[in-house]
């Protein structure tokens, strides 16, 4: 599973960020707290949120929740991969699984409407 794409809206460091990567190795450079680590917490935010699940004000930018928090990540499955998902499809999503998958979250801030 490659990360071919990251999209950050509102998110720590980041107000907005596209960010496409090579499939091979990328190699993120820059001072410190400029918010290198804060890429790879958006990839592991979206993977693991559950849902419903409130987020704290430090993960806006400067602390001060205005607007929504996204985070887009987009995976390139390898054939084997992408075959192991399809065998746990039934039709019609097994025919309609492709080798590109995305993963999203929004976020509303503390004290924001839904």
């Amino acid at each position: 599973m490659i990360i071919s794409q990251l999209r950050l809206r509102n998110y720590r460091a980041y107000e907005s960020l596209d960010l496409d990567l090579s499939p091979g190795m990328n190699v993120i450079v820059g001072e410190n707290n400029v918010g290198k680590s804060s890429l790879m917490q958006g990839v592991q935010l979206v993977m693991n949120l559950p849902s419903g699940t409130q987020l704290s004000r430090d993960h806006w930018p400067d602390g001060k929740p205005k607007g929504s928090l996204s985070v887009l990540v987009d995976l390139l499955l390898t054939e084997a991969e992408l075959e192991k998902l399809q065998a746990g499809l039934s039709e019609p999503q097994r025919s309609s699984l492709r080798n590109h998958l995305l993963l999203s979250t929004i976020c509303q801030g503390p004290g924001q409407p839904v």
